[in-house]
């Protein structure tokens, strides 16, 4: 039987795998910039414009590895599926980051920066272990968004958590004061890198530069070239909320939490449309209010650390009462959910008669 140690390292085994020699000098010179979500906070939009300008970077000096920490493979601008396997086996994990890293830079040595970006570094785990034997090697930064957590938490139950629960408000008193916590996946990686190491910024366009965060992500890695592309269109958009009511938790369309097509075939047959509006509120102010006093202690912790700068409290709800929009009504939402089953039945009957 082949144990579980030599399983993964033939899974996950590459060329660019190499034994980190004993005794090799630590290069200071070179950066390592982690980016690690968090989630929903506009890491594939990040992501997106990493690969779409992997190359103008490279020829600034800042590579962006492929999905396998390595450079034959297609560049996505992510390493999400290789940390989600390697989170599991920090041990074996932590040896072939380091070899991946190690050979980045061996063979790259006109690149004075490696960039490396997937959201779920950002759990609350052993993900910064990974690095354990890099981060004294390379100066070594991480990035990080945070957003207001009522905002979060509506954003993440339609991205996973709807597509299996059918019951938002249960999940949401289950989940609310832990699931978004900040200061838990701040002080994850403190146990890595020092606090100065730490870059934390808010997901909010209020505090973004040019209020676009891959503008702003891009502030922050260091001198890159002009004219770079920014994505066209939005990536996972959120959509209206009368239209994700009416398959919540549904199995028989969506197989697990990851599962997209439902909102492909939306895309494919409306376009944006059905996107979230701005003012199509979910919860009242009221609402959100009490379940940011639920991060209350932990949001502090934050500010005091990270944005003394601004006041207290960190996040808050400032809606004045003449632009308040309630919740629709339950007749309301299943006027509008007619609506939008009938124009997707009848863009389905065009389609079908074009071809």
């Amino acid at each position: 039987m082949i144990s579980p140690t030599r399983a993964i390292g033939a899974l996950l085994r590459s060329d660019s795998d190499i034994a980190v020699r004993g005794g090799r000098q630590d290069d200071r010179t070179k950066k390592l910039v982690i980016h690690a979500g968090g989630s929903k906070t506009g890491s594939s939009s990040i992501q997106m414009a990493l690969a779409e300008n992997a190359r103008a970077l490279k020829a600034a000096g800042i590579l962006v590895p492929d999905t396998n920490l390595g450079t034959r493979a297609a560049v996505t601008g992510h390493q999400v599926p290789l940390f989600e396997t390697l989170r599991h086996k920090p041990c074996e994990g932590r040896e072939i980051v380091t070899a991946r890293i190690t050979d980045l830079f061996e063979r790259n040595s006109d690149c004075h920066t490696v960039l490396i970006s997937a959201e779920n570094l950002g759990s609350i785990g052993d993900e910064p272990r990974l690095f354990d034997d890099v981060v004294g090697r390379y100066d070594t930064r991480v990035i990080m968004y945070i957003r207001r957590q009522d905002e979060f938490m509506l954003s993440a139950w339609q991205q996973w958590f709807g597509k299996q629960n059918t019951d938002f408000w249960a999940w949401l008193l289950e989940s609310a004061g832990d699931y978004g916590n900040w200061r838990r996946m701040v002080e994850n990686w403190l146990a890595a890198l020092d606090e100065s190491r730490i870059t934390l910024r808010l997901f909010d366009r209020e505090h973004l530069v040019d209020r676009d965060v891959v503008a702003d992500f891009f502030s922050l890695i260091g001198p890159v070239p002009q004219g770079l592309k920014f994505p066209r269109s939005k990536a996972n958009p959120s959509y209206a909320p009368a239209l994700f009511d009416m398959v919540t938790g549904e199995k028989l369309v969506f197989e697990d939490e990851h599962d997209s097509r439902f909102f492909d075939m939306v895309e494919d047959l409306v376009g944006s449309r059905f996107h979230k509006a701005a003012r199509d509120p979910e919860l009242t102010p009221a609402q959100r209010r009490a379940l940011l006093s639920r991060y209350r202690d932990s949001n502090e912790w934050i500010r005091q650390r990270f944005f003394p700068e601004l006041p207290a409290p960190l996040f808050d709800v400032h809606e004045p009462p003449s632009s308040v929009v309630k919740p629709k009504s339950r007749e309301d939402v299943m006027a509008e959910q007619i609506r939008m089953l009938a124009v997707m039945m009848y863009r389905l009957y065009r389609k079908n008669n074009a071809t």
